[in-house]
């Protein structure tokens, strides 16, 4: 059977995330090029199967966990032979290139990565990160969403750098920065009067949300503000005990994962970022592109590279709590412009990304 144009996104599942996000906006960007697409998941479940384009086809390999979808992955190359498979992930890429081999190598492979793995030092991501590093060599090319992340997999990976890329993620579309946003179903936004801050993503250990409520905590004895977590996950109850304890819970809302979080973004006052490590962070650079100004920890790997460094918003250490209040109390008495946030949140843009992913699948290797 004769390789197709067939181009094959494949991740875990589609819930809210950030490479999920990524997987939702290739796909579109891949169909405007004018190939097939399928997305493949290990189970057909999440809140961005709405989002997919219609002329995407959803592959469910119809398995309990990623680490036994290999013989249903290579079943499926081996009858589709599609041009390219590309992973997102460390487990996903990990899977993906043995089914790959397993399938007989009909594919193209690209892996990318999305996050800066060597933080991660709890024994699943360990056990993870060893067994990449014998597959990784079998990828014809490994993707880092920022320059710190393809410096991250080159290191733990040991692999040929020659191969490893760095391609931001696609993020804004056309129509992002121009539409126009609702003022959100809460309470406490539309009030002149109150600084609103905002942050997302899930309440895990990466995102620390804990020195953000104590940074608030600080902020709130000398301005009018409130702080709004979007998300939710395993450390939701102990960030509610934290609000308790230093007295702001009435300040604090914790509405869980929105419908629409770009309203929330268009209507706060900031949105700062706490996490200890990321990838590149979508939501700081969907902030941005929504004009809200913001603040960031410089945590490895992305803010700083998104912010150049601190050009559009501060950058403060890991951790503190302080130089965090500090920051948000800075930024929100002299706010960069939206049209300067907007401007350089187009730099990460789908049609950006797409240009660089259709030279890899040409061959053209000098990124």
């Amino acid at each position: 059977m004769a390789m197709t144009d067939r181009l094959t996104l494949f991740i875990g599942d589609l819930s809210i995330g950030g490479a999920e996000r990524v997987v939702v906006n290739l796909s579109k960007g891949f169909i405007d090029f004018g190939y097939d697409v399928d997305i493949v998941l290990v189970r057909k479940r999440g809140e961005l199967l709405d989002e997919v384009p219609k002329q995407v086809d959803v592959v469910e390999l119809d398995v309990d966990r990623m680490r036994w979808c290999v013989p249903s992955l290579a079943r499926y190359l081996r009858r589709t032979r599609p041009r390219a498979i590309i992973s997102f992930m460390t487990s996903a890429n990990t899977m993906a290139l043995l089914a790959n081999q397993l399938g007989g190598s009909p594919s193209l492979t690209i892996a990318t990565e999305h996050n800066t793995q060597s933080m991660k030092e709890s024994l699943k991501p360990t056990i993870i990160r060893l067994l990449a590093r014998f597959v990784y060599p079998l990828a014809d090319y490994i993707v880092g969403v920022s320059c710190g992340v393809s410096r991250d997999v080159t290191s733990w990976s040991k692999a040929d750098g020659a191969n490893v890329h760095t391609i931001f993620n696609p993020v804004i579309e056309d129509s992002f920065i121009e539409r126009e946003y609702k003022i959100p179903d809460h309470p406490w936004y539309g009030d002149d009067d109150v600084d609103v801050i905002l942050s997302a993503g899930r309440h895990v250990e990466q995102k620390d949300f804990e020195t953000l409520i104590r940074a608030f905590a600080e902020l709130s004895t000398t301005r009018e503000a409130r702080l709004v977590l979007a998300g939710e996950g395993e450390c939701t109850h102990e960030y509610h005990e934290i609000a308790d304890e230093l007295g702001v819970s009435d300040k604090v809302s914790m509405p869980g994962f929105v419908d629409s979080i770009h309203r929330y973004m268009h209507h706060s006052d900031i949105f700062a970022l706490s996490s200890r490590w990321e990838g590149l962070s979508l939501v700081l650079i969907e902030a941005m592109g929504c004009g809200t100004p913001v603040v960031s920890t410089d945590c490895p790997s992305g803010p700083a590279e998104v912010l150049e460094n601190g050009k559009y918003g501060p950058l403060v250490p890991v951790g503190s709590h302080t130089e965090l209040a500090d920051a948000i109390g800075r930024t929100l008495e002299n706010p960069i412009s939206s049209n300067q946030l907007r401007s350089r949140a187009q730099d990460f843009s789908i049609e950006s990304a797409m240009e660089s992913y259709v030279s890899l699948l040409a061959g053209d290797d000098g990124l």
